[in-house]
């Protein structure tokens, strides 16, 4: 019982991995010793490969892979692995508390943000049975898993999620999303049901919550008018192209610094968006059309079928356009009927 309290207090507690592994290994020749930590970047450099460390030492890539799988079975021997058992445990339990399945990136992230103490994890992870690694292109990322975990439970989850998705076509924030997934009649843990989409290739969460299919552009948009088009469509309102770059970068739907200029570039020769004035674009499906203010009024008139108050034109116009009154009336005045006190038509010839 005190030695199950002794392990949990360490399991808790802020450890270095890297001073257990040392302390572990240093019975080891010192070339395994360096060896090891190049290859999984335990040194605090970028981890390297076979070839790479094979050409310090001047041995072959499959001696230098010979060697590394010799230091795991020394650290799978009973006596070994009572040294590292607080780092074994640590790592079992970060997994356990995530419903026994993770992305490696997430684990690593989890247990410390030191590059040298996510190598040793990644090195520990080589040397046990109780928790494995797990991958499948396109479907699974890479991932780690306790020993026992039913992939197959985990792939139901997902198959319910992607028809529904596919169903819908359309994105969902968290809590709707399980909602949806339980209303038809998959009775699940909240927290476990978004531990495992965490892990899905085919679904995923956008930079602004909302989980869709990884393929579609709404959550993973390619190119400026894709992460343009999701931006507006969050926002919900026309933005000027400059805001647009800048929530893009906000956002970090880009890598690299979106420059205002080429967001407008994009825009103008794309019918999704229409210039609204002064720099603004809104999405042509909120109801706006491409033209100028006299284009415009000329649509709202027509649309009317009779004469309309200067009033209610200027607010109907100023509903697409951001433009000031004033121009609104100049381009009234001078290219339609006045009919009566106050009101317009259009001519016959605009």
């Amino acid at each position: 019982m005190e030695k199950n309290k002794d392990l949990k207090n360490l399991i808790e507690a802020e450890f270095l991995f890297y001073g257990i592994l040392k302390k572990a290994v240093s019975d080891l020749p010192e070339r395994s010793q360096e060896i090891i930590k190049m290859r999984f970047g335990i040194s605090g450099e970028s981890p390297q490969t076979l070839e790479a460390i094979g050409g310090r030492y001047q041995i072959s890539r499959e001696r230098v892979r010979q060697i590394i799988r010799e230091i795991i079975n020394k650290i799978k021997h009973e006596e070994k692995r009572a040294l590292l058992e607080p780092a074994f445990a640590k790592i079992k339990f970060t997994v356990t508390q995530n419903n026994g399945i993770m992305s490696r990136k997430s684990l690593l992230n989890k247990l410390s943000e030191d590059s040298r103490e996510q190598g040793v994890v990644e090195f520990l992870l080589n040397c046990t049975d109780e928790v494995k690694s797990k991958k499948e292109k396109g479907i699974l990322k890479d991932s780690v898993v306790i020993a026992g975990f039913n992939l197959n439970y985990w792939k139901e989850i997902i198959e319910q999620v992607k028809l529904m998705l596919e169903e819908e076509k359309k994105v969902f924030k968290s809590d709707h999303l399980f909602e949806k997934v339980f209303d038809r009649g998959a009775k699940r843990d909240r927290k476990e049901f978004f531990c495992h989409l965490s892990v899905s290739e085919e679904i995923k969460k956008n930079n602004f919550g909302k989980w869709g299919l990884a393929h579609w552009s709404e959550i993973n948009p390619k190119g400026t008018r894709e992460k343009t088009f999701l931006v507006m469509k969050e926002i919900k309102k026309p933005l000027h192209y400059s805001k647009v770059a800048n929530l893009i970068e906000d956002y970090q739907l880009s890598e690299k610094s979106v420059h205002p200029q080429t967001v407008h570039n994009e825009l103008i020769k794309d019918d999704r968006f229409v210039l609204v004035g002064r720099g603004k674009y809104a999405l042509s499906e909120w109801g706006y059309k491409k033209g100028t203010v006299k284009d415009v009024l000329k649509d709202v008139l027509n649309e009317r079928g009779k004469p309309m108050e200067r009033e209610d034109i200027v607010s109907e116009v100023l509903s697409l356009r951001d433009v000031k009154a004033s121009t609104v009336v100049v381009n009234l005045n001078s290219f339609f009927k006045k009919v009566g006190e106050d009101k317009y038509t259009v001519k016959k010839l605009v």
